[in-house]
C-alpha cells in the first residue's frame, strides 16, 4: 500500500491534535469574548492594528483642533474629520476612501477661494466742515472677487458654499 493510502496510527493522530491545541478554541469562550478574540484573529498583522488605532488618534485629533479653532480653519478640520468617519468602513478600498477625501478637501479649497476673507472700508473727515464721508466697504476673496457694500456690510458665505 502508498504511504497515502494507509490509515494514520493513534501516535500520529495525537500529535495533529497537539499541534491545534496551542490556538485558542473560540467556541469555547463566552459570547462577547468571543467576537473580540475573531475579531482580533481575523487582522492579518499587528501592523493593521497599529495603522487602526493611529487612524481613530488623527480623527480625533482633528475634531479637537477643529473645535479649539473654530472660528479659523476649525470648519475645516471638523469637515476633514467627519469625512474620515464617514468613511472609516471604507480604509481597505483606496478608490472610495481618497474619492470622498478628494470631494472635502475639494469643497474646503473651493470655499476658501471664493469666500470673502478681508474686509476694508475707509473714511475720510474733512475738518473745514467737519462733514465725516464714508467708503463703501469692500471685501475680498483669495482668488480676487470683490463684495461691496455701504456701512456695516457683511458679505455673505454663500458664493463661497457653491463654489465650494
Amino acid at each position: 500500500m502508498p504511504p497515502s493510502s494507509q490509515p494514520a496510527s493513534a501516535d500520529h493522530q495525537i500529535s495533529d491534535e497537539n499541534a491545534h491545541s496551542a490556538r485558542p478554541r473560540i467556541a469555547a469562550l463566552p459570547a462577547l469574548p468571543r467576537v473580540a478574540l475573531s475579531f482580533y484573529m481575523s487582522r492579518s498583522s499587528t501592523s493593521d492594528l497599529t495603522l487602526g488605532v493611529a487612524y481613530w488618534v488623527i480623527v480625533v485629533s482633528l475634531l479637537v483642533l477643529g473645535f479649539l479653532s473654530m472660528f479659523t480653519i476649525g470648519f475645516a478640520l471638523l469637515l476633514v474629520a467627519a469625512a474620515m468617519i464617514v468613511l472609516s468602513p471604507f480604509r481597505s478600498r483606496p478608490r472610495v476612501w481618497w474619492s470622498g477625501m478628494a470631494l472635502v478637501v475639494g469643497f474646503v479649497i473651493g470655499y476658501a477661494a471664493v469666500a470673502p476673507w478681508g474686509c476694508s472700508a475707509t473714511a475720510t473727515f474733512d475738518v473745514a466742515t467737519g462733514v465725516a464721508e464714508e467708503a463703501p466697504t469692500v471685501c475680498r476673496s483669495l482668488t480676487g472677487i470683490e463684495y461691496t457694500g455701504s456701512e456695516g456690510f457683511e458679505p455673505s458665505r454663500a458664493p463661497g458654499m457653491i463654489a465650494g
